[in-house]
């Protein structure tokens, strides 16, 4: 019987110490990285003097005449409508015509005016053309030689660019992928890397880490051009790893 006891209390024993030894938490980061692993950090304010200076230099004459275009296309418009609203004037007159005579005169204006609607019309769809002819070859071929793939195009990226500016938007990377482990997952900059270690320290001070592994580097960025290499630690209860040489900065000189 004490053998017994002897045998119980040694395999409890053994038991506790083997749970003891259990692993907690679990991480698994070998395919783990940015989508995107790189990111160009530029000055925007220059970059948006030198969009505005190109897009006055290149675009202005040409939208100015486009708009001189449209006018007259929207002039067009309201006489076509007018014209159309004296041939439906006409037409209840000559329903409402007590003679053969007065039915036949209303009919000749009616004609008249027709063939004025048909002629201005054929003028406006001409127009049309033509504006819609200087958009596409004159003015979206001189934003595509600039960069870009329409003046429309152009003009959002410079709104895009004040927008920055006035809220001092930070530089975004997106999250990492296919980190695999027990929630919850924390994320901290491990290591920034350039050739210079002031410069790395200096960027490292403009650099935060956010959930998922996002990162924003701070509009007001002061570190100089180069290339800043960083390392992501990922961390969870009882597990730590680091994504050596995760992402990429490119500070543009």
């Amino acid at each position: 019987m004490k053998k017994i006891w002897y045998i119980l209390i040694v395999g409890c024993s053994l038991g506790f110490f083997a749970c003891n030894d259990v692993e907690v938490g679990y991480l698994d980061v070998k395919n783990a990285a940015y989508a995107v692993d790189s990111l160009h950090i530029y000055k925007v304010e220059e970059t948006l003097d030198k969009y505005n200076a190109d897009y006055n230099e290149h675009m202005s004459s040409l939208l100015d005449e486009i708009k001189e275009l449209q006018k007259k296309e929207a002039d067009m418009g309201d006489e076509l409508d007018n014209l159309m609203d004296q041939i439906y004037d006409l037409m209840d007159l000559q329903d409402a015509a007590t003679s053969d005579e007065e039915y036949e005169e209303l009919g000749i204006q009616i004609e008249e005016l027709n063939n004025s609607y048909k002629v201005l019309f054929a003028k406006y769809r001409e127009l049309g053309k033509e504006i819609a002819s200087i958009k596409e070859n004159t003015v979206d071929k001189v934003a595509q030689e600039l960069g870009f793939a329409s003046e429309a195009i152009m003009k959002s990226e410079i709104v895009k660019l004040e927008n920055r500016i006035k809220y001092q938007s930070p530089w975004v990377t997106q999250p990492i992928e296919s980190v695999l482990g027990t929630e919850p997952l924390s994320y901290a900059i491990a290591n920034v890397r350039n050739d210079n270690p002031g410069n790395a320290e200096l960027f490292r001070k403009s650099l935060t880490i956010l959930g998922g592994g996002r990162m924003n580097v701070a509009f007001d960025c002061k570190a100089p051009a180069g290339r800043y290499v960083v390392s992501v630690a990922i961390e969870n209860e009882g597990q730590y790893a680091v994504l050596e040489e995760a992402f990429t900065f490119i500070v543009d000189k």
